[in-house]
């Protein structure tokens, strides 16, 4: 009797074992199928800061997730989804990860396919396990190997040099309380360690404009809307036309109002062919309204927020001069501070009409009274055609005994 006791109080506790193990099972995979098909159900999730996967189906939505959740540890397969994917639904939910989210640059979202799939997994320096699997498993589930880039190995280093990238750039903010501050930090950031560049294979991502240090107008925004999100300031992608040709730029949500910013054009490196405008930063381009903007920048897409407000970086930084005496006021006080902090621009925006030999005229009156030692040279840049902005680059030098004879 006792033996037979034993023996059903054994099996007992190998089925509770069993059940156990078969729950924690569904649990690590998501639950069971029913429970993870239900996910698919209802209206598509809304998320803050994510525009391009708020336009997802509910199935893109968890194709999105899986490949986000995979691509971040750098596994080479995604989760099975509780259900037959279509090429369609992979393309849009992959080119929505790169928009939404730049910081997985290395996922080619060009590259996913639906068959069969192989890879080499690197168990340590010395192993590696060859794998192979479907896609679609048992006309029920989906599987999808990650097309990556590069290699395992480049990957871990790139995103190393990504991270302390955006590292960097977060310490020039930390401090700063107001998202206009944190907003100009970062737009000039980029524009004083990126140059404009239509080649290279990492110019239309963040690692070519925050690692490299080359970008064009695609990899310029992508790592601003990187590095603002990271500042804790929602951003979005705009793909549009610029004076006729395709470009990118971004809106910002800056003090609760959103806004349009283009730090490419904003970038004066190679807009000018002289050297001298090398690291020379403008604002022409920063915190603009739809309509103010709309006189260079096409074809934004109804989908994206509408900026609406009429303050612009000039405004908000009391840059607006609205007679003589208000520029001349102006000009004193940005030269005042010019040569103790090496800066070599100012800006201004005037409301009234004025030509550049007056402005030039005011600053080389108040440059003299300021800096009797020394001489200097000024060009004047209107980035904007539309409005009159200025933006003065100041060149001085020391006067030396010969030159001051």
């Amino acid at each position: 009797m006792k033996q037979l006791v034993f023996r059903i109080c054994g099996f007992l506790l190998f089925a509770v074992i069993l059940i156990a193990a078969i729950v924690t099972s569904l649990g690590q995979n998501g639950g069971s199928y029913s429970d993870m098909a239900e996910m698919l159900e209802g209206e598509p999730s809304v998320r803050s800061g994510a525009v391009y996967y708020n336009r997802l189906t509910k199935k893109q939505q968890y194709i999105y997730d899986a490949v986000v959740k995979a691509a971040e540890s750098l596994e080479y397969t995604t989760e099975q989804m509780p259900f037959v994917a279509e090429m369609p639904d992979i393309t849009a939910a992959s080119n929505a990860i790169l928009n939404d989210l730049p910081e997985y640059f290395y996922i080619d979202a060009d590259g996913f396919s639906l068959g069969e799939y192989k890879y080499t997994e690197i168990i340590s320096e010395e192993e590696t396990k060859e794998v192979s699997g479907e896609s679609i498993i048992d006309e029920k589930y989906t599987c999808l190997m990650i097309p990556y880039t590069e290699t395992m190995e480049e990957l871990k280093l790139k995103k190393t040099r990504l991270s302390a990238a955006i590292s960097k750039s977060q310490s020039l903010v930390s401090e700063l309380e107001n998202d206009l501050d944190k907003q100009t930090a970062l737009h000039d950031y980029i524009i004083s360690i990126c140059e404009k560049s239509q080649s290279g294979a990492n110019c239309s991502n963040v690692y070519g404009a925050l690692v490299e240090g080359e970008a064009n107008s695609e990899g310029y925004h992508k790592a601003f809307k990187l590095i603002l999100n990271r500042a804790g300031i929602i951003s979005h992608l705009v793909y549009g036309e610029v004076s006729g040709a395709r470009s990118v730029w971004c809106t910002a949500l800056i003090n609760d109002k959103y806004y349009n910013t283009d730090v490419y054009e904003d970038d004066l490196d190679k807009q000018f062919d002289d050297e001298s405008f090398r690291g020379a930063v403008t604002h022409a381009y920063m915190n603009l309204s739809d309509e103010a903007i709309s006189a260079t920048h096409k074809n934004k897409s109804d989908e994206l927020p509408k900026c609406t407000d009429g303050e612009t970086y000039y405004t908000a930084n009391k840059l607006v001069c609205a007679n003589e005496g208000m520029t001349e006021k102006l000009i004193s006080e940005k030269l005042s501070d010019l040569i103790k902090y090496k800066r070599r621009t100012i800006e201004l925006y005037c409301t009234y009409d004025v030509t550049e030999s007056d402005v030039e005229t005011y600053i080389f009156r108040q440059f003299e009274m300021l800096y009797p030692d020394y001489t200097c040279e000024c060009k004047m840049i209107k980035p904007k055609a539309s409005f009159d902005a200025y933006t003065i680059i100041i060149n001085y030098l020391p006067k030396t005994a010969e030159n001051a004879n």
